[in-house]
């Protein structure tokens, strides 16, 4: 009888831990699977050209881009011109302090104005950047132009307050927008599109591009403002 009994809270204990074990899995949020289907990887990179690029996002929580469960708008591609691979190292050491700023952008609306390097609604962040970055009190004043929104700046259109952003976030984003004056970021939106690459960056052999996409998920229903990074990141050489 006791051997029974041995038996059987054996099997329960194992069968509890089986099912705190499910449970766990099911309360975890899994990271973002992002891959660039195109380009290919090992692809060369031509110059002077247009070059097309797809992504897919596949998130255990948020879904799959194959089945438009992923918001495109909050996927970025960011792309780097390298003069040589030997750059490639440091770039990628360096290559995080945008994607804080990047993913803030996307989940508000901040991106469906700006742009990179074009203007859309308002200015590009180059452009901004220009603007503001020798001026004493820059981070507090566009600090204040983003939290609180601004009319007749830029023209006539009204940027509009981002209450979904908080300060840290926005101050985030300022920081960045004032960097891109000595060493701008190149970034497109979406799941896919096509990029012009430059003429020649140096040595067009020599030369790497830098490919990035990358992808913030929404948390799990149990721990939403738990977010996690999905990115990719390959090096495509440019062609002789």
């Amino acid at each position: 009888m006791q051997d029974l009994l041995i038996r059987f809270l054996g099997v329960y204990l194992l069968s509890l831990a089986s099912l705190i074990t499910q449970a766990q899995g099911q309360l975890e949020n899994h990271a973002p699977k992002v891959k660039i289907t195109e380009p290919s990887t090992g692809a060369s990179l031509d110059w002077n050209t247009l070059l097309p690029y797809a992504i897919t996002v596949n998130d255990q929580e948020d879904g799959n881009s194959a089945y438009e469960e992923i918001n495109g708008r909050e996927v970025i591609f960011v792309v780097k011109y390298l003069e040589n691979s030997a750059l490639v190292d440091g770039y990628l050491a360096r290559i995080g302090e945008n994607f804080a700023p990047l993913m803030a952008m996307a989940k508000s609306t901040c991106l469906n104005c700006h742009a990179a390097s074009s203007k859309l609604i308002g200015p590009s962040f180059d452009l901004l950047a220009k603007k503001y970055s020798a001026r004493d009190n820059a981070k507090a004043y566009l600090t204040d132009k983003v939290m609180s929104g601004s009319t007749g700046i830029w023209g006539e259109e009204k940027m509009p307050p981002q209450p979904e952003l908080n300060k840290e976030e926005v101050g985030l984003i300022v920081d960045w927008i004032l960097r891109q004056k000595n060493d701008p970021t190149l970034f497109y939106v979406g799941l896919e599109g096509a990029i012009r690459t430059p003429e020649n960056p140096g040595s067009a052999s020599k030369a790497v591009g830098v490919l990035t996409a990358v992808y913030e998920d929404h948390g799990s229903a149990n721990a939403p403002n738990e977010r996690k990074l999905g990115r990719q990141t390959p090096i495509l050489k440019g062609r002789e």
